[in-house]
């Protein structure tokens, strides 16, 4: 007998059935090697058989985003705007072999991916699909989208390998850790960016800051829970450089669990952190454990950079980091557009702060009012006699 409850049940069997079977439930490697823009969920840009190397096992690499094997400069954006009703295993997004390849994988509004069918599956962008300093591979996390990995891997590779959260949701299980990886030399480029929604992290873990040039950008509304992470530069590439910087005074969140300059004694790098003022000052970062600025033997102190030149607050303090404890000083301090003092607090729950000073200019426009002030006051009086 067929009931309202039955009919229900098989809609949703057909739902179901209609959605998997666009998707590949295996290892699956992109087929579709002409530049365009086109839809995750179409099983035509897909091919299902095991990539090389991998058992085809739902723990393999799920999607292997590569655009060509041979040298072209194919521009890929792949987008995904629906919930895939499967938790994958490993994804990898790779820029293609030509020298201005790109592959751009865009989570939209509704769309899910998660890569948590173990502990440890990963994420990995540019991680063998190009040596080429032109070429971009780059996942955006968009409002309304979600992804879920246990650990992340950028740039294995040289070009330029991003991680942008760009209003999404991103949650690192923390099956691994979050690797920015020294494989290559000076044209690997890594990059963590986040202007709005939210970043957490599970395990505890560390963001390794390996390549060459490693970024970890914050600005806007961002959320970054780092909670169970330590950022450090780690061992990488002689002269390689290592930036945190926070834009603007409207970030939501920016936590680590410590922040060590230098984790490792390595050949010469810089590990700078960074402060790009709006109008009202900047945000602060928060290392909840240890904030370590020394250097070693080959590695000077950290750098601070301050940009003031958008800062229209005038005198005040603004506070640029809180720490449960201090280790060391700056090693050198830049700052633009503005001039001041800074002050590191007692060294445990404390923080790191920069009184602004008016610059001698301001001083002088100041004193110049002043002076027209009193020459009005003198007039006005010598009128009355």
């Amino acid at each position: 007998m067929t009931t309202l409850s039955n009919v229900r049940k098989l809609a949703l069997f057909s739902a179901a059935t209609t959605i998997t079977s666009l998707i590949p439930l295996s290892a699956a490697t992109w087929t579709n090697n002409v530049t365009g823009t086109y839809d995750w969920t179409d099983a035509a840009n897909w091919d299902t058989d095991p990539a090389p190397g991998v058992t085809g096992s739902a723990a393999g690499e799920v999607a292997n985003i590569s655009p060509s094997a041979v040298a072209q400069n194919l521009d890929i954006t792949v987008n995904l705007g629906s919930n895939l009703p499967v938790s994958t295993g490993n994804l990898r997004f790779d820029a293609g072999q030509g020298a201005t390849a790109s592959t751009v994988v865009n989570v939209n509004s509704g769309g899910v991916l998660n890569a948590n069918n173990a502990g440890n599956t990963l994420l990995s962008i540019n991680e063998g699909g190009s040596n080429n300093s032109g070429a971009v591979a780059r996942l955006n996390v968009n409002t309304g989208g979600s992804v879920e990995a246990g650990q992340i891997r950028l740039a294995r590779d040289d070009g330029t390998s991003t991680l942008s959260i760009n209003g999404g949701s991103f949650n690192m299980t923390g099956g691994g850790q979050f690797e920015m990886r020294s494989d290559r030399g000076a044209d690997a480029i890594a990059v963590f960016q986040m202007n709005a929604g939210t970043f957490t992290s599970g395990g505890n873990r560390s963001i390794l800051m390996r390549t060459y040039d490693s970024q970890i950008l914050l600005s806007g509304t961002a959320d970054f829970d780092g909670q169970n992470l330590t950022a450090l530069k780690d061992v990488g590439i002689a002269g390689s450089s290592a930036l945190i910087e926070l834009t603007g005074s409207n970030i939501a969140k920016a936590d680590f669990k410590a922040i060590d300059a230098f984790g490792v004694d390595g050949v010469s790098s810089t590990f700078t952190l960074g402060f790009v003022a709006d109008a009202a000052g900047v945000s602060a970062i928060n290392s909840i454990g240890e904030l370590d600025l020394v250097g070693n033997a080959t590695q000077d102190d950290a750098v601070l950079n301050l940009d003031l030149t958008a800062y229209t607050g005038g005198a005040g303090t603004i506070t640029l980091a809180s720490y449960g404890t201090l280790v060391g000083t700056f090693g050198s301090i830049n700052v633009i557009g503005g001039a001041g003092t800074i002050d590191y607090g007692s060294g445990t729950g404390d923080s790191i702060t920069f009184t602004v000073i008016p610059e001698p200019t301001t001083y002088a426009a100041l004193f110049g009012m002043v002076g027209l002030a009193l020459g009005a006051i003198r007039r006005r009086k010598s009128g009355k006699q």
